[in-house]
């Protein structure tokens, strides 16, 4: 497991289609890909735009949290309070 530098949270690392590393929450969660909502990691390394499942069905694909939207330290160094809450507003279950 890695650790993050920053908060020391446990993160991921997702090789992204584009050949990026990019760092995210452990947890997985069902996505329902959508035109608008939040951004997550598929386990492929694509960039997925949707809002979380309650449960996985069909229409659900497995993602991940980017790190960058949750970690209490970044967000509170640069002063991105306000982007930080709209992450986790997304992440609410609907």
């Amino acid at each position: 497991m890695n650790f993050c530098k920053n908060c020391g949270n446990d993160i991921i690392f997702i090789r992204t289609a584009n050949g990026n590393s990019m760092p995210c929450d452990p947890k997985p969660i069902w996505v329902i890909p959508r035109d608008e909502g939040g951004k997550f990691m598929a386990q492929n390394g694509k960039l997925v735009t949707g809002i979380r499942a309650a449960a996985q069905d069909e229409r659900v694909v497995v993602g991940f949290v980017p790190h960058f939207g949750t970690c209490p330290t970044i967000n509170k160094k640069s002063g991105r309070k306000k982007q930080a809450s709209n992450a986790n507003e997304q992440l609410r279950l609907i």
